[in-house]
C-alpha cells in the first residue's frame, strides 16, 4: 500500500481510538496497546508479507479473542458495549497493520463511521466535538487519498494542496449540513424505538437515569449534561432537598434490583402516608405542613416517571398534563399513565415540607416484622458472606458495637461506606464490574453504594429499599435545570417513628467545573462547553428558536439590496473587479490551451492521457500528415509550453 494512504488511514484509526478513549467505557491498558500498534503503523508495514510476522499476529489476535470470550461468559452481557468496542477498535488497528497492496480499505472506513456513531451516544460532552471535527477531515481525506493514489506514486506539492483543499471544503460542507440537518430535522432522543416497543419488557419503560429496573454492572444512566426536566419555584424561601424521587426497588435478584408489591404496601402507608385525590390534586394523608411549591417541567418526552422532591405534600397536573393521566403509587412516586401526544412538555406542580414526618407513629401501634419482610430479604451465595464480612468492616470503621437509635446506626453504617469505599464511573481504572467486585474493595458509582448499604442494614435487620432519580444540590434556586448526569441511587430506610428517611452512601464525585476558571484557554474551553451543552440539550423550543434565527438571517440577506443598496452596489463592484483581475490574469494561458486544443483535434489523432505535449508532437510527426496541421501543430505545442512551464526549446 502506498505510504501517504497508509499515513492517513494512520491517522483516522488515531481518531478512533480518541472516540474511544473519551467515552471511558475501555481500560486503559486496552488503549495502550491499541496506540502503540497504531503509531508504529508505518514501521510493522514493512514485515506484514513476513511469515514471522503473520504467525505472531494471529497468535495475538486468537489470544484477544480468547480473553474477550471469557470476560464475556463470566459477566454475561453486562459489560458488552465495553467488549464491542475493544474488538470494533482491534479490528481498526488489524485493518490498518495488514492492508495490502491490492486490498481496499473499505471495511476500515465503514467501521470507523459506525464507531465515530456509536461513541456519539456515550459521550455528549463537548470533547466529542474536539474529536468529531479532525475526524470528519480525516475520514475524507484518507477516502480521497485510496481512490487518487495508486502504488507507489508520489504526490506532487500541487496535488498536496490541491487535495488539501478540496478536503477542507468538504468537510466545512459535511459539517455545515450535519448542523443544519440537526436544527431542521425533527428528532427525539428518547423516542421509543423498535426494540423498546417490541422486544423489551414492559417494566424496563422510562429509562431516564432512573429505571423500574436497575441491572448492576451496565452502564444504565446517560453520562451527559442534556436537560431532561426544569424545575422553577413558585413560593416559599427554604431550600428544600435536592432528591428527586422516580421510582423503588426492593429485591435484588442476581444482578437486578426490582420493585415486587405485595399486600403490606397497604399497611405501611398507614406510617409513611399515601396520596388521596381531592378535587383538582393528589393530596398526601395524614396531611403534612408545606413550605414551598415548585412547578416540574419535563422536557424527556420519553420519560414516563414523575420526579417527587422528597417531602413531597400535593401533586397537581399542569400544561400539557390532566390528572387522569397521573397514576400515584403506594411507594409514594408517580408515573403517566399513557403517553400523551405532546406538542409540548407537560408541567406538573408539587408542594414540598420537610423530609422527616412530625410526630409519626404515636397512635400507629407497633408494626409486626413480617410486614417489613421484603424490605429485610438477604440474597443467598457468596453475596451474603461477602457481606458479612463488610458489615464487620463498617462497624469496626464505626467505632461502636451498640447505638442509641436507628438513625444513628444508619448513619454511622452509611459514613463508614462513604469513607471505606471510592467513587469511580463505569469503565474507569479501577471500577467495578460487579457487586462482588464492589464489596470486595473496588470503586464503583451510586448504584453500587446504595445496593451495599442495602445489604449491609438488612443484615443489620435494619428494612430498607433503592430509590433511583436524580439529585441536585439543592432546591433553592429560582430556576434549576435537571440534567442526565444528575441521575442518582440512593437508599430509604423504615422506622416505626420516622418513617421512611433517606440515608445516601455515595460519596461526592471530584467536580472542579464549579471553581472559577482564570486564563484565556479556561475562558475558551467554558465558552466551547456552554455551546456544546446547549446543542445536546436542545430542546423543541430551542429548535424552533434556532430555525427562526436562521430564517430571520436570510430575510435580512434577500433584503440586504434594498435596505442598503450603496453599501450592496459597492460589493458588487468589488465583486466584478476581482474577477476581471483574476480572469485577465489566466486570459494568456487559456487561450494557449485552447489553441493547442484545437490544433490537436484538427490532426484526426488521438492524444494518450499519460501523453505531453511534446511526445504527442514527435508522434505527429511520424504520421502522413498535411504539413500546415504539423505546422499548427508544432507552433501551438511552442506556445503551450512556453505559456504553462514558462518558456521551452523549439
Amino acid at each position: 500500500m502506498n505510504p501517504v494512504v497508509r499515513f492517513a488511514l494512520q491517522l483516522l484509526v488515531l481518531t478512533n481510538l480518541a472516540f474511544v478513549s473519551i467515552t471511558h467505557v475501555v481500560d486503559p491498558e486496552w488503549l495502550v496497546i491499541f496506540f502503540a500498534l497504531t503509531g508504529a503503523a508505518l514501521s510493522l508495514s514493512m514485515f506484514a508479507d513476513r511469515l514471522w510476522f503473520r504467525t505472531l499476529w494471529n497468535c495475538g489476535l486468537f489470544v484477544i479473542f480468547t480473553i474477550l470470550v471469557n470476560d464475556a461468559t463470566k459477566t454475561g452481557v453486562e459489560h458488552m458495549l465495553e467488549d464491542g468496542l475493544i474488538l470494533a477498535t482491534f479490528c481498526q488497528v488489524h485493518l490498518l497493520n495488514n492492508l495490502g497492496k491490492r486490498q481496499s480499505p473499505d471495511l476500515l472506513f465503514f467501521n470507523s463511521f459506525l464507531i465515530a456513531l456509536v461513541t456519539c451516544f456515550f459521550s455528549s460532552d463537548v470533547v466529542y466535538l474536539l474529536v468529531f471535527v479532525p475526524w470528519v477531515f480525516c475520514q475524507l481525506a484518507a477516502m480521497n487519498l485510496a481512490t487518487i493514489v495508486r502504488d507507489d506514486r508520489v504526490l506532487t506539492w500541487k496535488q498536496s494542496r490541491m487535495l488539501v483543499r478540496q478536503t477542507v471544503s468538504r468537510t466545512i460542507l459535511t459539517l455545515s449540513l450535519t448542523g443544519l440537518a440537526f436544527v431542521f430535522v425533527p428528532r427525539d432522543f428518547s423516542r421509543e424505538g423498535f426494540a423498546t416497543k417490541y422486544l423489551q419488557r414492559e417494566s424496563d419503560d422510562g429509562i431516564v437515569g432512573f429505571s423500574e429496573e436497575v441491572r448492576l454492572g451496565a452502564m444504565s444512566a446517560a453520562r451527559n449534561d442534556r436537560v431532561v426536566a426544569s424545575i422553577e419555584r413558585q413560593s416559599g424561601s427554604s431550600p428544600a432537598s435536592g432528591y428527586l424521587r422516580g421510582a423503588t426497588l426492593t429485591t435484588l435478584r442476581g444482578n437486578r434490583w426490582t420493585f415486587e408489591d405485595g399486600s403490606d404496601e397497604t399497611l405501611l402507608q398507614a406510617w409513611t402516608g399515601r396520596f388521596i385525590r381531592r378535587g383538582g390534586e393528589f393530596r398526601l394523608e395524614p396531611n403534612r405542613p408545606a413550605t414551598s411549591t415548585y412547578t416540574i417541567r419535563i422536557l424527556d418526552q420519553g420519560m414516563r416517571r414523575l420526579l417527587l422532591p422528597t417531602g413531597t405534600t400535593s401533586l397537581r397536573a399542569g400544561h400539557g398534563l390532566t390528572l387522569d393521566e397521573i397514576d400515584v403509587h403506594g411507594d409514594l412516586t408517580a408515573s403517566i399513565v399513557r403517553t400523551p401526544l405532546r406538542f409540548a412538555e407537560p408541567e406538573y406542580s408539587v408542594s414540598v415540607g420537610p423530609e422527616r414526618p412530625v410526630a409519626m407513629g404515636q397512635s400507629k401501634g407497633a408494626i409486626r416484622r413480617a410486614h417489613l419482610q421484603r424490605y429485610l430479604t438477604l440474597p443467598l451465595g457468596r453475596i451474603r458472606s461477602k457481606t458479612g464480612t463488610l458489615v464487620a468492616e463498617l462497624m469496626r470503621d464505626a467505632g461502636a458495637t451498640r447505638f442509641a437509635t436507628q438513625r444513628e446506626e444508619v448513619m454511622s453504617l452509611t459514613s463508614a461506606l462513604s469513607h471505606r469505599r471510592t467513587y469511580a464511573l463505569p469503565g474507569e481504572t479501577g471500577a467495578a464490574r460487579s457487586l462482588e467486585d464492589f464489596l470486595d474493595g473496588a470503586s464503583g458509582h451510586c448504584e453500587y453504594f446504595a445496593s451495599a448499604l442495602i445489604l449491609v442494614l438488612r443484615a443489620r435487620r435494619i428494612p430498607c429499599r433503592m430509590v433511583t432519580g436524580f439529585h441536585v444540590a439543592v432546591l433553592g434556586d429560582e430556576r434549576i435545570d435537571v440534567r442526565s448526569r444528575d441521575a442518582h441511587a440512593w437508599v430509604e430506610v423504615f422506622d416505626s417513628e420516622d418513617g421512611w428517611y433517606t440515608a445516601d452512601p455515595t460519596p461526592s464525585a471530584t467536580d472542579d467545573g464549579n471553581a472559577e476558571s482564570e486564563g484565556l484557554f479556561a475562558r475558551i474551553g467554558e465558552g466551547l462547553d456552554g455551546f456544546w451543552k446547549s446543542v445536546t440539550s436542545m430542546s423543541a423550543d430551542g429548535r424552533i428558536a434556532a430555525i427562526d434565527g436562521l430564517l430571520g438571517f436570510g430575510i435580512v440577506v434577500v433584503s440586504f439590496p434594498i435596505t442598503h443598496p450603496g453599501v450592496f452596489a459597492l460589493l458588487v463592484m468589488l465583486a466584478v473587479a476581482w474577477i476581471l483581475v483574476r480572469r485577465s490574469g489566466r486570459r494568456g494561458r487559456d487561450s494557449a490551451i485552447r489553441d493547442y486544443e484545437l490544433a490537436v483535434r484538427r490532426t484526426g489523432l488521438v492524444r494518450g492521457d499519460s501523453e505531453s505535449p511534446r511526445e504527442f508532437l514527435c508522434r505527429a510527426q511520424l504520421e502522413t500528415l498535411d504539413a500546415s496541421l504539423l505546422e499548427g501543430l508544432r507552433a501551438a505545442t511552442v506556445a503551450h509550453e512556453r505559456r504553462r512551464y514558462a518558456g521551452s526549446r523549439s
